[in-house]
């Protein structure tokens, strides 16, 4: 029983720790999508001005 309870805690942490991986690469993902469709808009807005 211990030595299950101490594998489903290193299971989790394994999980979460790959959970925040992902987290962040989908932030800077997201993050540079919208930083580059801002520009875009930005420059369209200007060209239409």
């Amino acid at each position: 029983m211990r030595y299950y309870l101490g594998y489903k805690k290193r299971f989790y942490h394994i999980n979460l720790v790959n959970c925040r991986k992902k987290i962040r690469r989908n932030i800077h993902v997201y993050t540079q999508k919208s930083f580059h469709t801002g520009i875009a808009y930005t420059a369209q807005f200007l060209y239409n001005a």
